[in-house]
């Protein structure tokens, strides 16, 4: 059986699901978070990081986003990540295209297509 998640995953995932068929999964210490098994979010030590790439990553600068550096037993390594600003994360208007991009920034780097569900994807 799997162990229930913490107030602050429960909190983050509240505000995703209601934008689409939004999963979370415990991974390495984090936990990934998944739009139709494409992960393009991360929650690590209290954070919630978005998918980012050469299309996207302005955006997240604009906020000063900080970028999801991993620390490993050897060496630090910067992910393809940076943190969503919580005044996105509030706004629901705001919200979708802020998922739908990072959904986006992970399917270009798999090389993955979007399929078609029969809902509207991000």
């Amino acid at each position: 059986m799997a162990k229930p998640n913490p107030p602050f995953v429960n909190k983050i995932m509240s505000k995703l699901i209601p934008h689409g068929p939004i999963t979370v999964r415990s991974m390495f210490g984090g936990y990934g978070i998944y739009y139709e098994r494409v992960m393009f979010a991360s929650i690590y030590e209290g954070a919630l990081y978005f998918r980012i790439d050469e299309v996207n990553r302005s955006d997240f600068l604009k906020y000063k986003s900080r970028p999801f550096i991993y620390e490993g037993m050897k060496k630090a390594i910067t992910l393809p990540y940076m943190s969503l600003p919580n005044e996105i994360l509030n706004d629901p208007d705001e919200l979708p295209g802020w998922i739908h991009s990072a959904y986006q920034a992970a399917l270009r780097k798999s090389g993955k297509k979007r399929r078609r569900l029969g809902h509207k994807p991000p």
